[in-house]
């Protein structure tokens, strides 16, 4: 390990997806997938945190062999490089039941790392989703549920509603997550929200990776760039924040790197502090 920043001994190091480690496209640089093979050579442990499910991580982020953990759906799942689930922060079917009966919503559930929707939302979902290319890669690319999902664990829910019904979409999201108490919700698209346990956050998964390898909190990087990745920030002994995060992110952290995603931020931070 390195000794760097005000002298402390760094054991861990998570990194968000979107708008961190990956450019605009979707792609990794050369540089930052060279940066966390380096890294891991030299003793670190190197999560990745994203809100993304594990089956819509990249291909070349999942062929990165020095990844050692995956916390997905924004703290849902922890899986680790051989594919084990490790945590499950999930939701209980019956739990959510009452929300996915209303028929103003499309519902994908996300069930042991595939997304599925019910035959039923099958025709309603050209009339929710409008851009076409997003209709034909769900119908593509979700199963449909055959089953009774009572009692069923899933790893979180996505509400899909149209403009036509927001602000009803919203008062119903927010009234049944202040009545269920163990739900949450998140959203970074205009016509969607994700449904979580409560338990489900980037922070709580990290906390308990760190105790599973008997790590301090104090001991840990992360680096983020939306408000999702809050939790991870303020759960760890070092706080990065990307140069294109946003400004809230950027209050709470104790750094800011000089490049955004899209010019290698993170891995110019790494050489920056000279970790």
């Amino acid at each position: 390990m390195n000794q760097n920043m005000n002298n402390a001994l760094y054991k861990l190091i998570s990194f968000d997806l979107d708008g961190t480690l990956l450019r605009d496209d979707k792609t990794i640089s050369k540089e930052t997938v060279n940066v966390l093979n380096r890294l891991s050579k030299d003793g670190y442990i190197i999560v990745i945190s994203t809100g993304r499910s594990m089956v819509g991580i990249p291909d070349e982020i999942k062929k990165i062999k020095t990844i050692d953990y995956f916390i997905t759906s924004n703290g849902a799942s922890c899986v680790d490089r051989n594919g084990k689930y490790l945590i499950k922060n999930w939701i209980n079917y019956n739990d959510i039941k009452e929300l996915v009966a209303d028929k103003n919503f499309f519902v994908e559930y996300l069930i042991s790392g595939k997304w599925y929707i019910s035959s039923e939302d099958l025709n309603q979902i050209p009339n929710i989703i409008e851009d076409k290319s997003i209709v034909e890669y769900i119908l593509s690319t979700r199963n449909i549920i055959h089953d009774n999902l009572d009692d069923l664990h899933i790893e979180k829910i996505n509400l899909n509603f149209s403009k036509n019904n927001y602000d009803y979409a919203l008062n119903k999201i927010e009234d049944f997550i202040k009545r269920q108490k163990n739900l949450r919700a998140w959203t970074d698209k205009k016509h969607k929200m994700d449904i979580y346990n409560i338990e489900a956050t980037k922070g709580n998964v990290l906390k308990s990776l760190a105790s599973f390898h008997h790590i301090e909190l104090s001991e840990i990087i992360s680096f983020g760039d939306d408000d999702n990745d809050l939790e991870m920030l303020t759960s760890s002994g070092c706080s990065v924040a990307m140069k294109n995060s946003s400004d809230m992110l950027k209050k709470v952290a104790m750094y800011t790197t000089r490049f955004d995603n899209n010019n290698d931020g993170v891995a110019e931070f790494i050489k920056q502090y000279k970790l």
